[in-house]
């Protein structure tokens, strides 16, 4: 398609041009966002006002983002998904509606990494994780009668400052780590310091799995180490269940768990391209391992491995040019390809959501985010 011809704008004063240049800027923006939604069946789309690099599922068609921007305050927001994605079942969607919209948010004057919800007794509460912090704000949803997300209280960690915080929320426990030789055990409620793991070395910690409700792991963000721990406290200091090193070649990893949970696997993605499945039970033999072919990721990108609680041979992986990829990892075939977010922009974070099979939320560094269906 011929691109279309500018008007002559040069008989404007500067102001006039300004005006009408906005104008056409939101039209062409409309416009795309129109031709989206044309390529893509079941495509639901926001535009926030900072980028968000987490998605948090709260419950069904409920989601919690904040902005990610190192200056200035950032957006905490609780959002409602459009109508379809709030149902779970077989239920016809009544209401048609195909926006999300506001339920309540907050100010935070840091730039939000990540955000994991729930825990016994936490059910509405928001663990907030911000970028260079080492400790653990708590945010609450219960407030049924205000607009605002309102802050509870602080988790302080102990961990190294100015270091980003990793924390998963698992019932009663909390789990917490960044850079260093341990990682540290909580209690979701008292916020009270129960236990801690030692490292076999210092790590930088990429996040937190839990296998099942004994057993977690983690996997070094700088070198792939892939480290699974017992953590059950009472029982004196929790126990290294295995170590393994990366076969895989970079200089930064993201990793997920493969279900079913009765036999788990890791996956290990580098920004090499490099992906690596990992039995547990057989440890020193990789199941796969093979070079995707993908173009190395900027500095900037956000390096994102997630796995489908649906269908355990799919994973998913974004953070290598402006496109999330799906694709079988037994059989190294690339299932489907989004590229709905902006050409110039780049995907922050993705997740499959839970209760829709093949749906996935997806945001970008230009502000978007979006839920699509991954058909193939």
């Amino acid at each position: 398609m011929a691109a279309a011809t500018q008007p002559d704008l040069s008989h404007l004063t500067e102001e006039e041009r300004k005006i009408i240049e906005s104008v056409m800027m939101r039209q062409h923006q409309e416009e795309t966002k129109n031709q989206v939604t044309l390529t893509y069946e079941d495509l639901y789309q926001y535009e926030l006002i900072q980028p968000t690099r987490t998605i948090a599922f709260v419950t069904p068609g409920e989601i919690a983002v904040g902005g990610c921007l190192s200056t200035g305050f950032n957006e905490l927001l609780f959002l409602s998904a459009p109508g379809h994605l709030r149902l779970t079942g077989d239920e016809q969607d009544l209401c048609g509606e195909r926006d999300f919209f506001v339920i309540k948010g907050a100010l935070t004057p840091h730039g939000v990494d990540h955000i994991e919800t729930g825990g016994v007794g936490r059910e509405r509460t928001l663990f907030v994780m911000n970028e260079a912090m080492a400790d653990v704000e708590l945010w609450s949803l219960a407030n049924e009668d205000s607009d605002v997300i309102e802050k509870l209280d602080t988790m302080k960690t102990g961990l190294p400052e100015g270091h980003t915080c990793r924390c998963l929320i698992h019932d009663k426990l909390a789990i917490c780590g960044s850079t260093g030789p341990q990682a540290l055990l909580f209690d979701v409620n008292s916020l009270v310091q129960v236990g801690s793991i030692e490292w076999p070395r210092p790590i930088t910690c990429a996040g937190f799995v839990a296998l099942d409700g004994e057993t977690f792991a983690t996997v070094c963000q700088s070198s792939g180490l892939q480290i699974v721990w017992d953590a059950r406290v009472g029982t004196g200091s929790p126990s290294l269940v295995l170590e393994q090193e990366s076969t895989s070649k970079g200089d930064r990893f993201a990793f997920a768990v493969i279900t079913p949970k009765e036999q788990p696997k890791i996956a290990v993605i580098s920004d090499k391209g490099q992906l690596t499945v990992f039995d547990i039970r057989q440890s020193k033999a990789a199941l796969e391992c093979v070079d995707l072919g993908l173009s190395e990721p900027t500095k900037e990108s956000n390096l994102c491995l997630q796995s489908s609680s649906h269908k355990p041979n799919q994973v998913s992986i974004s953070g290598f040019g402006h496109c999330v990829l799906v694709l079988d990892w037994s059989t190294q075939q690339q299932l489907f390809k989004y590229d709905g977010h902006e050409e110039d922009a780049t995907p922050l974070y993705h997740q499959w959501y839970p209760w829709k099979e093949d749906m996935i939320f997806s945001s970008s560094s230009d502000g978007s985010l979006h839920a699509w269906h991954a058909h193939f």
